[in-house]
């Protein structure tokens, strides 16, 4: 799922994909996967003037999948998607639970506690093995 993407203001339904299709291009460019193949890019919801809905992206094998949400993090860095996000798609119950640890997540770290959200869960840092300098 991408969130943040903007979408364009024509009446054309098919304008609209083809806008969509090559703006998931130049995302793949930007996180270095240019040789990725998307199957389908859809909007989720209906489409109102002013408003950016989410896009399901629909990637050819699980393997580019999960290189694409190794690499959203490094979106960022470029000021066009500074407010682009790539996450997994959820089921209703996924976002619950995600939610849920996220909240406890952002408890934790502001009564102090040295925290990072890792893997859908709030993890101390000193408890992972490796360099984690960084934590969300």
């Amino acid at each position: 799922m991408i969130t943040g993407m903007q979408e364009i203001e024509t009446g054309r339904v098919q304008d609209r994909i083809i806008h969509d299709e090559e703006a998931v291009e130049k995302v793949l460019t930007h996180l270095d996967l240019p040789e990725l193949r998307v199957i389908k890019v859809t909007r989720i919801g209906k489409h109102e003037a002013g408003k950016s809905r989410m896009m399901r992206v629909t990637m050819r094998d699980e393997f580019s999948r999960m290189q694409v949400l190794r690499n959203a993090k490094s979106l960022r860095s470029f000021p066009a998607y500074s407010k682009v996000f790539i996450n997994p798609d959820r089921t209703p119950k996924e976002q619950m639970q995600f939610k849920a640890s996220y909240r406890e997540f952002k408890e934790r770290k502001q009564n102090g506690e040295d925290v990072i959200f890792y893997r859908g869960k709030s993890v101390e840092r000193s408890k992972l093995k490796g360099n984690f300098q960084y934590g969300f």
